[in-house]
């Protein structure tokens, strides 16, 4: 009776107004870091402040291409079309001395015409085979 009347006895259980687009930008950045570049990807559509964030070039470096676009030639040159590839500042093509070779075809002048037309920062090559690559094309590489 009195306490059904008294408003300090009723308790708020809804749920906070919250909004992902409040979190501060260093947030974002710190939670984006730790994603693949596919999910990076999606949140360029989640939101505009989102996509200020994942677009930043710090967050797509230390990515490896994908597995299927080092088996075949083909399956490379689609990847370096796609809007993924777009996104990438910094590439190294290198091979440990104990892994297997880094690409399963041999890499020629129209992969290497493909890595000038993407906006590198810079490129990075380490015992990886280039006998199909033209020593000019490699001489306007290093001049990125």
């Amino acid at each position: 009776s009195w306490e059904k009347n008294h408003p300090r006895c009723f308790k708020d259980h809804s749920f906070p107004d919250v909004s992902y687009d409040k979190l501060p930008v260093e947030v974002l950045r710190i939670i984006f870091g730790f994603l693949e570049p596919t999910n990076l990807r999606n949140l360029l559509l989640v939101s505009h402040s989102w996509k200020a964030v994942a677009e930043e070039p710090a967050l797509w470096t230390g990515f490896d291409f994908p597995v299927k676009s080092r088996n075949s030639s083909h399956n490379f040159k689609d990847f370096l079309k796609t809007a993924l590839s777009l996104k990438v500042q910094y590439l190294t093509l290198a091979k440990n001395t104990s892994e297997e070779e880094m690409f399963r075809f041999l890499l020629t002048n129209e992969h290497f015409n493909q890595f000038l037309s993407l906006n590198l920062s810079s490129i990075t090559i380490r015992n990886i085979k280039l006998k199909g690559v033209s020593d000019k094309l490699l001489g306007r590489l290093v001049n990125l």
